[in-house]
């Protein structure tokens, strides 16, 4: 009995040693560590599912639906929180910190492929390290991160590492983690202050870029995240975005956007004096030469630079604090606080032009506020870090899927999922002829403008089949109610009068931006209560490789709108077809058709055909 007692003594005692090493060791198949890097895959608990929660205030167009809630964490008895994020196929990746003296971060990575039910597959945590700033990188399929570590002595020095994705390793991830020093301090290692973090990364032409805080300046590496002797000293970038083969970098001491080459040999600013912040602050690239951007407690701004003249819209009282700011084909996210309340509004952006000046407007389309009862107690002054919105990569039959996603950064709450939805929706029918018969108008007769119900009727079911655009111009299409004096001025049909009403807010592309194809649908009910349907077409912008020109609104009583009359179409029951000829591009033009849907009714029976 003494000897066998004297092999389990041995035995505990050699597990206990051994469990102080810093080296590999396995709790189960779900959870492993290396070093201070601790890897949960498919971690319980969370995410927290929310029973379909509809937002309040928002246009009939646009609807934002709470989800989920990924729920806080803590790393080491410390709760970090969430401060940027990433996303490739299907999947999100957020990057956490911590706000106070204690150096402790984490990375989860999120299936988004489910709108209804995010799952986090992946947690990582880092006791050492914060992650400030997160990116995917394609051409390796790896996850770039950078962020800060604390040293012996108590100071911290900037890092970036890597993951990658087809072998989650933690052993990997600390081997990767390489220190990021200013071009100046390289040579002679010196320590960064605490302010000295890494803000934000790109990936271009297979070298990564990372850009660090205050003097920091931008420093670029290979995929394996070696110096390349390549560095530039610009003045605290706060984040940088790809377009053009360029880096667009958005500076909070200097304000200013730089315009970097992928060499750094050579740089511009691009304007002047946007913004002074020592706060967190966001760019995204609209279009190319159209950008947006956060002024923390100024709001946010829209700048649309050369070859048009440059125009300035600022956007939120300031009276808000917007942190963050985020785009995705026909929809613009921003964060906002007051330190009474916090949230993210939705916007719905557009360039128009106005007395011949170009102007770029943003439509407020719903809101989001944090409010206890609904997100509980740990949501109050809950200032976002980011929110974010992208399309599901998804399709169905010939259209990709619209709806969106989006996070917001809530704090101690965690981080918010939602999805956000369009009422319209985009189906494709086959058409009896083909385009070139529609779009030959000598087949048909030119018919008044002004479409005058016989009768007043309620829930016409109204159909507009999309024919062609041989522009570029993203065209928001539209109907709006009116008796028999027609609005001047397009402005008018945003009156409660006209009540307007969004068909699609573009009606040649998708939410991607991808072109629609002939045949592709857009519903709409109306109630001809007013006698008479409003059609109106603004034309956003027309975009080529080498310039960018934009028109002014057509379609209401103007020469430059037509309607024909196809008796024979929709099986016999007759339609409209719609011509719009862009106003001095020539050769520019968008046609399509519309059908009405009352009682199985002909056409002539239900509106007065007068010819032209």
């Amino acid at each position: 009995m003494k000897k066998i007692y004297l092999i389990m003594t041995i035995l505990i005692t050699s597990i206990l040693l051994v469990s102080c090493l810093p080296q590999k060791k396995e709790f189960n198949e779900d959870i492993t560590q290396y070093d201070s890097i601790n890897i949960i895959k498919n971690p319980k608990n969370a995410v927290t599912y929310i029973e379909e929660s509809k937002s309040r205030d928002n246009d009939d167009n646009y609807q934002i639906y709470y989800k989920a809630k990924i729920n806080s964490m803590m790393v080491e008895d410390v709760k970090v929180q969430a401060n940027d994020i990433t996303s490739y196929d299907n999947y999100s990746v957020i990057a956490y910190n911590t706000a106070g003296d204690d150096v402790k971060g984490a990375i989860q990575i999120i299936d988004v492929s489910n709108p209804n039910k995010p799952v986090v597959d992946y947690r990582i945590t880092f006791s050492s390290h914060e992650i400030n700033a997160i990116e995917y990188n394609k051409n390796t399929d790896e996850i770039i991160f950078g962020g800060i570590t604390k040293m012996q002595n108590g100071n911290t020095e900037p890092i970036v590492g890597k993951i990658d994705l087809s072998d989650i390793n933690a052993e990997n991830i600390v081997n990767s983690i390489r220190y990021v020093n200013h071009i100046n301090n390289i040579e002679s290692e010196i320590i960064f202050d605490e302010y000295n973090v890494v803000t934000s990364i790109v990936e271009l032409n297979s070298n990564i870029f990372v850009s660090i805080a205050k003097k920091g300046g931008l420093i670029k590496l290979d995929s394996n995240l070696n110096y390349l002797k390549d560095s530039k000293d610009f003045q605290d970038i706060k984040d940088m975005k790809i377009s053009n083969q360029k880096i667009y970098a958005l500076s909070g001491e200097k304000g200013v956007i730089y315009q970097i080459n992928s060499d750094l040999s050579s740089s511009s600013e691009i304007n002047s004096k946007v913004f002074d912040t020592d706060g967190k602050a966001t760019l995204e690239i609209i279009e190319n030469g159209t950008f947006a951007y956060s002024l923390g407690n100024n709001g946010f701004e829209v700048q649309t630079l050369n070859p048009i003249d440059e125009t300035n819209s600022k956007f939120e009282e300031n009276n808000y604090t917007v942190n963050s700011i985020s785009y995705d084909p026909g929809l613009i996210l921003a964060s906002y606080t007051n330190g009474t309340e916090s949230g993210f509004k939705i916007y719905y952006p557009k360039l128009i032009v106005e007395n011949g000046e170009i102007k770029f407007k943003v439509e407020n389309v719903g809101s989001e506020i944090f409010t206890s009862d609904k997100y509980g107690s740990e949501i109050k002054n809950a200032s976002p870090n980011f929110v974010y919105v992208r399309n599901y990569n998804k399709k169905d039959g010939l259209l990709e899927y619209t709806d969106k996603y989006a996070f917001a950064a809530a704090g101690n709450a965690g981080v918010l999922f939602y999805s956000i939805k369009y009422n319209y929706e985009v189906t494709y029918t086959n058409l009896e002829k083909s385009k070139d018969y529609y779009t030959n108008f000598n087949n048909f007769e030119k018919i008044s403008k002004k479409i005058e119900f016989k009768e007043n009727i309620s829930n016409v079911g109204l159909n507009f089949i999309y024919l062609e655009e041989n522009s570029l111009f993203s065209s928001e299409l539209g109907i709006f109610k009116h008796f028999e004096n027609t609005p001047t001025k397009i402005e008018e049909i945003d009156t409660k009068e006209y009540e307007k009403s969004i068909v699609s807010p573009n009606i040649s592309r998708n939410e991607k931006g991808i072109h629609l194809k002939m045949g592709s649908t857009f519903s709409k009910s109306f109630n001809g209560e007013n006698k008479y349907l409003g059609i109106y077409i603004i034309e956003d912008g027309f975009i080529s490789k080498n310039n960018m020109t934009y028109t002014s609104v057509s379609g209401l009583n103007s020469d430059n709108f037509d309607i024909y009359y196809d008796k024979d179409g929709n099986d016999g029951k007759g339609q409209l077809i719609f011509h719009l000829k862009y106003k001095n591009i020539l050769n520019k033009n968008v046609s399509f058709i519309l059908r009405f849907d009352y009682q199985e009714k002909p056409l002539d029976e239900i509106i007065n055909i007068y010819k032209n």
